[in-house]
């Protein structure tokens, strides 16, 4: 016999538009809302970004490396310069850049970085300063790096292996302004100088100061 009292369920005939905005405004638990924009999400989905698309390499892999036998022999060009063709010649290869018959083996391209095959402007002073050629004549790294005593003056090592008179020694002595003493003390010095020297018409800039450091310290 039928209970009455028991609720009694049965199916539901709604309008298709209810069902619709019922999927639409109301959220079903577990599901996220699909708004009538792209395919339905299957059931597993996960969202969000990959943060590995494929396999990557990690510390220990990038160290010991993944090369194949063949990979890890020597280069074949091992050795041999990786210079434009043109300026190096190997006799063994068989390509364009074997060395032309009659050519000379020995031959040098390129511009030499000291132009000792040039003249060179002497005086410095009349050179242009647009003029960055090396003609033989700057001082090298060791002088750059130890520089001699009077460089911040403007001195040369050259200048103190010149023999000087005794005007021209008192007018280097006056551009680069050192005093050189009374006149009866220079004149001193510069025979002294000039007998040490063996040099009947004057001296080096380096024997008259070792003479002018001997009287300074024969006078304390």
């Amino acid at each position: 016999m039928k209970d009455e009292t028991m609720p009694h369920y049965s199916a539901s005939i709604v309008d298709a538009r209810v069902e619709a905005f019922n999927a639409t405004n109301r959220d079903e638990l577990g599901k996220v809302k699909n708004l009538g924009l792209g395919e339905e999400i299957p059931d597993g989905h996960v969202f969000g970004a990959p943060s590995r698309k494929t396999i990557e390499w990690d510390a220990g892999k990038l160290i010991k490396g993944d090369y194949s036998e063949e990979a890890q022999l020597p280069d074949a060009d091992l050795g041999k310069s990786m210079k434009h063709q043109g300026y190096v010649y190997d006799p063994s290869d068989g390509s364009a850049a074997a060395l032309p018959a009659g050519a000379d083996p020995s031959r040098a391209f390129g511009v030499p970085s000291t132009r000792r095959d040039l003249a060179a402007i002497r005086e410095k002073s009349t050179r242009s300063v647009a003029d960055v050629t090396n003609y033989g004549d700057e001082p090298s790294a060791s002088a750059i790096i130890f520089p001699p005593n009077g460089a911040d003056r403007g001195v040369e090592e050259g200048d103190y292996l010149a023999t000087y008179d005794a005007e021209a020694l008192r007018a280097f002595y006056a551009t680069t302004g050192i005093e050189v003493g009374t006149e009866e003390a220079f004149a001193s010095a510069f025979e002294r100088a000039k007998a040490l020297d063996g040099t009947p018409g004057g001296c080096t800039i380096g024997t008259f100061q070792r003479v002018r450091m001997y009287d300074a310290a024969a006078a304390m």
